[in-house]
């Protein structure tokens, strides 16, 4: 990161009270970009209310479009499932999964509240701009510090394809059985170039301060 990137990372600081994504992106153990994610989707906060409401629909209001609904939520095929009695939170991705987790993309349109599938993902494999995903991880769980609480997750990519391949896209999605839930996605501000052979991680810090 230039001093600059440093300089606006450090000026770009969410207010104290709301929920952060710190994202850290690492070619080969460098850092190439930090910023503070603005990108939760409106999917990410309807789940929580689905469970809220627990499909109490006389007490609870139905949400606006694009649920129209207090049980469900949107999935990657755009189609609506309910989520009030499930376990849609899991993001324990396995080697090579594309369902769950950090996955990444090469797509530049802006994210939207409306988003619910990662623009044009990169598939995992050793083909032209593909990348090999390792295991999702989490190096913190939850952790107290004075008045923040948050949680680290990780997720590497190995490049063996034999030629560079470029990462714009960063989303986290979650899962349950065949349904697939995108709870946030950003854009990178300016490709970050893998070559081949390197290694790329990405971190996401999610803090609540109190």
């Amino acid at each position: 990161m230039t001093l600059w990137e440093q300089i606006k990372f450090a000026l770009s600081r969410p207010p104290r009270g709301q929920i952060k994504f710190i994202v850290t992106t690492y070619i080969d153990n460098t850092i190439s970009k930090r910023f503070y994610g603005k990108s939760l989707v409106g999917n990410f906060l309807q789940m929580i209310y689905c469970c809220l409401a627990n499909a109490d629909l006389t007490d609870f209001t139905a949400s606006g479009s694009p649920w129209s609904s207090q049980q469900y939520a949107k999935q990657t095929s755009g189609a609506l499932v309910a989520v009030h009695n499930i376990t849609p939170w899991q993001a324990n991705a396995n080697v090579g999964a594309l369902n769950k987790g950090i996955v990444l993309g090469s797509g530049t349109t802006s994210p939207t509240a409306a988003d619910y599938i990662i623009e044009t993902i990169i598939n995992h494999g050793t083909g032209s701009g593909e990348l090999s995903y390792e295991s999702q991880t989490a190096p913190q769980g939850c952790e107290i510090s004075s008045l923040t609480t948050s949680f680290i997750l990780q997720r590497l990519f190995v490049n063996n394809t034999g030629s560079q391949v470029d990462v714009n896209e960063i989303v986290l999605y979650s899962a349950y059985s065949t349904y697939i839930f995108l709870l946030y996605r950003d854009v990178l501000s300016s490709a970050d170039e893998i070559p081949n052979g390197s290694t790329y991680r990405v971190t996401l810090e999610i803090s609540v301060t109190t």
